[in-house]
């Protein structure tokens, strides 16, 4: 089953859930981790063209939208890594046994324009490329962004 196909079955699964079967249209809100707009966005006219529900999304870093919830801000669907959702479950802010794995984000490595391409090859050759580098540029862990967070305990 492809990516898209994956979070659409998940949207319909959510909205199932909610009414209590397909009867009539049900407004879903959703809290999601930034990271998932642009997939989302493609996704959500197809999601209600073909459930008849419409769905809310807001946007924000992760740790920002698990703040939100654990100060109870209600949504229907929170999309985050799944240590934060963990946490959540265990903390009884989103339900027991609901925790679905819809996507997996990938960090890469940019480098300026015209600048020669570093040795990333090993774990070691990657150390060199970092300690190497007159800056390094990553999201700010304090905002609760997944990335930054690893980013900063990786370097």
């Amino acid at each position: 089953m492809s990516y898209p196909r994956i979070a659409i079955a998940a949207f319909a699964l959510i909205a199932t859930m909610r009414t209590g079967g397909i009867v009539g249209a049900a407004e879903i809100r959703v809290l999601s981790s930034g990271s998932m707009k642009a997939a989302l966005s493609q996704l959500l006219p197809d999601f209600e063209k073909s459930s008849g529900n419409t769905a809310t999304i807001e946007y924000g870093p992760a740790g920002a939208i698990v703040g939100r919830i654990q100060k109870d801000d209600a949504a229907d669907v929170v999309i985050v890594s799944r240590s934060q959702l963990q946490k959540l479950e265990s903390n009884g802010k989103v339900v027991q046994g609901s925790l679905a794995d819809i996507a997996g984000i990938a960090l890469g490595v940019a480098i300026r324009k015209g600048a020669p391409k570093p040795d990333i090859g090993t774990v070691e050759a990657f150390k060199r490329a970092l300690l190497s580098a007159r800056s390094i540029g990553y999201r700010d862990p304090i905002t609760g962004s997944t990335s930054g967070i690893y980013t900063a305990g990786l370097i």
